[in-house]
């Protein structure tokens, strides 16, 4: 090849790279086609459950201390350890209500048909007058005040004495949760609310949380038992309708009121577990802060939850 035919060799091989980069010349041709991925999209952390501890009849509510899991059930307490292991149980009638104080489990139930009181862990002295109605949720509120939920108020009690009657809550109450950030011990009532009482003024009555425009604070199906994280944030669960079904955990900023469905039985990674819960109950957090722990009891055999019935389920939070 001579060197004029050289050049032009060149030449041309400069010209066609430089169609190339502008797109075929002008006239609007087509880009050239840049092969690229889309930006990977992390998942949305959800929260996850597994089964905690063995099956439980009528398991209600649950409280830690220390390391240990203590469940209030149809016919006693049930402490389970930090894996879900038998510790050792407690017989008494129709315990629901458990709290601690300085370390000290107490709990409700009876040993007088029809008559609730509390007693410390192991012993059945009673530690306050007992009550006609039955006693469902409690919580202590720091060293000396115990707040107890009756069929149609709550008692306020200083030091196991002097009960205060607290009435016109226009609902049942359910369960309670102490939130000392804020001053307030939560209360959850079987009409879908949920608000504070003031536990330096007791007889103040109940403040309503709930809204509905704008949305604060629910919504809420039958919240049947919540806990207050140290971070700020209270944690409902619900019970769903009257038959235990589609019941869901609900996280709510204290600060703001602003609520999200934390789990649910399409909200969540249920596993290899039966979807969604059955008739909750209780709920309460673990030292860490990491995980919520959840009684079960009963509900429809046709609904998705059946097979978590009479379980605790441990929720590891995102």
């Amino acid at each position: 090849m001579n060197r004029m035919n050289i050049k032009r060799s060149i030449w041309m091989g400069v010209l066609a790279a430089a169609l190339l980069g502008c797109g075929g010349g002008g006239g609007g041709g087509s880009p050239a086609v840049v092969n690229s991925q889309p930006p990977v999209t992390p998942p949305v952390p959800v929260a996850s459950v597994s089964v905690f501890g063995p099956t439980i009849a009528a398991p209600k509510h649950l409280v830690f201390s220390g390391a240990n899991l203590y469940v209030a059930y149809q016919s006693g307490i049930l402490v389970l350890n930090s894996t879900g292991s038998f510790v050792t149980s407690y017989s008494v009638a129709d315990a629901v209500g458990i709290g601690v104080q300085s370390g000290l489990v107490y709990h409700t139930g009876n040993i007088t048909s029809g008559e609730d009181t509390i007693f410390e862990l192991g012993s059945l002295t009673p530690k306050v007058a007992y009550a006609l109605n039955n006693f469902d949720g409690m919580v202590f509120y720091a060293s000396n005040m115990l707040f107890v939920a009756n069929s149609s108020n709550v008692l306020a009690y200083t030091n196991f004495s002097n009960p205060v009657f607290i009435t016109g809550l226009g609902a049942t109450p359910m369960a309670m949760a102490a939130d000392t950030l804020n001053a307030r011990i939560y209360l959850t009532l079987d009409d879908n609310k949920i608000g504070f009482l003031n536990p330096t003024n007791p007889s103040a009555g109940l403040t309503v949380l709930t809204e509905v425009t704008p949305a604060k604070w629910g919504p809420l199906q039958k919240p049947n038992g919540v806990v207050v994280s140290s971070t700020g944030f209270a944690y409902v669960v619900n019970q769903g309708d009257p038959n235990g079904t589609g019941g869901y955990i609900s996280k709510i900023n204290t600060t703001t009121g602003a609520t999200e469905t934390l789990l649910s039985d399409s909200v969540g990674n249920w596993g290899s577990l039966a979807v969604g819960f059955c008739g909750p109950i209780g709920i309460t957090l673990d030292g860490t802060q990491e995980n919520l722990y959840v009684t079960n009891g009963s509900c429809l055999s046709s609904y998705s939850g059946y097979g978590n019935s009479n379980k605790i389920l441990k929720i590891k939070l995102p």
